[in-house]
């Protein structure tokens, strides 16, 4: 399955969960890891995937390593390194930075500024995401949670969302995840995962498709548009044409 569109913020999350995944299964070099999100439509320039790399090193768990005629691959040994620093930082996760990090820089660089906000909010998307599909129940004598656990949960973890936040990382998980949501009472939505095991055993992304018919560039090169008379266009389907011949 595939989707049509999401938002920026969510194909960076789902881009990083997407290598976080392909690093943990095996040894990628950067050509390699090039090719796998173009395969998926998650290509990236060469400087914004080094940039989503070093997140995934500095935050979950990935490492760099040097082969034999020095270059460099990426893996992620132990994946699950991300909690362990969540617990040991201790920090409010809403800042988006350590409890402990130096304020003193004043900031110049005010695109910089801005992208690395996003990048920042992007990964605490990711954290968010990975901690309440973990914390979904997966066995059928379990009852499944409300929006309101996940909230508190999610609260217990050093995060301050609104139920609004909660909304919208559910309808990526639902889009991504082996999760399905159930009704409670009254208009309560009840949620649980589909298969035992942490957030990789449940990751199924959509990946996005081409949309042919929203993109302008392939339309022009489908169907041209040739000018009939001033003004006025006409629309002449290359494909069919060529087919005729």
């Amino acid at each position: 399955m595939s989707i049509d569109y999401i938002n920026n913020e969510s194909i960076t999350v789902l881009r990083r969960l997407a290598l976080l995944h392909f690093c943990y299964s095996e040894f990628g070099a950067f050509p390699d890891i090039q090719q796998f999100l173009k395969k998926n439509r998650l290509g990236v320039s060469t400087r914004q995937l080094q940039r989503d790399l070093r997140v995934l090193e500095q935050t979950f768990g990935v490492v760099r390593i040097a082969d034999c005629d020095g270059r460099p691959s990426w893996t992620c040994p132990y994946f699950e390194d991300w909690t362990a620093r969540l617990q040991r930082k201790g920090r409010a996760v809403s800042s988006g930075k350590p409890a402990d990090a130096d304020d003193s820089t004043i900031r110049v660089d005010c695109a910089a500024g801005r992208e690395e906000a996003r990048s920042r909010a992007a990964t605490e998307k990711m954290m968010r995401v990975m901690l309440i599909v973990e914390m979904l129940p997966s066995e059928d004598d379990e009852p499944a949670v409300s929006t309101r656990e996940i909230e508190a949960y999610l609260t217990s973890r050093g995060f301050v969302v609104t139920r609004r936040t909660i909304q919208r990382d559910l309808e990526f998980i639902q889009q991504h995840f082996l999760v399905i949501g159930e009704q409670g009472r009254g208009r309560q939505q009840l949620w649980r995962r589909v298969c035992i095991g942490d957030w990789m055993d449940n990751f199924e992304p959509r990946y996005p498709r081409i949309d042919f018919e929203r993109s302008e560039a392939v339309r022009r090169f489908l169907y041209g548009k040739v000018q009939s008379e001033p003004g006025q266009w006409e629309i002449v389907d290359r494909a069919r044409v060529g087919s005729l011949h």
